[in-house]
């Protein structure tokens, strides 16, 4: 009877760590899954639905100009030529005298063309530095205080007062832009 008993514990023991070692095997494997999901179901979001997201960020009370609607507009105002991306958003604020707020992203068409781009894009802010250097103060402290980043294939400038809120909105959405 002992000799049962014992087998019997022994017998429960062992199906217990066999259910236990497949319980966190279970676990490890969906949580795999389920990073891969998530990363599978990024809504994409359009150049102008990253405009509607970016505008109520901007601090400039006055018109902004959409020139994500101008053709070639890159092309023309920073040497950016069309083939180095394949879309884009461009606002800037009309009225430069009294601000230069200025958000552009670009979805580069490869890795080597979003560095391109960005070269393109830390000229123009070395231009503006130069340019404004003894100008509206505002406007220099805007300048200053850009960013121009990469992250792959995605770049983006930001000239503005609130250049932390927007890049966080930017960072955020940045993979899901196409």
């Amino acid at each position: 009877m002992k000799k049962l008993l014992k087998k019997t514990i022994l017998a429960l023991m062992i199906g217990a760590i066999l259910v236990s070692m497949t319980a966190c095997g279970d676990k490890d494997s969906s949580s795999g899954d389920s990073s891969v999901v998530s990363e599978v179901n990024v809504t994409p979001i359009t150049a102008e639905d990253f405009k509607n997201l970016l505008l109520p960020k901007v601090a400039f009370e006055g018109d902004m100009t959409d020139c994500t609607k101008l053709a070639d507009y890159p092309m023309d105002a920073h040497g950016i030529k069309g083939e180095l991306y394949s879309s884009y958003v461009y606002l800037e604020v009309s009225d430069t005298t009294n601000s230069y707020e200025t958000i552009i992203i670009f979805n580069a068409t490869s890795e080597d063309n979003g560095k391109t781009i960005k070269e393109k894009l830390d000229g123009y802010i070395n231009g503006l530095k130069a340019q404004f250097s003894n100008y509206n103060a505002t406007i220099v402290e805007m300048v200053n205080k850009s960013v121009v980043k990469a992250e792959g294939n995605k770049v983006y400038l930001i000239i503005s007062p609130n250049v932390k809120d927007i890049e966080a909105a930017v960072k955020a959405n940045l993979g899901s832009f196409n």
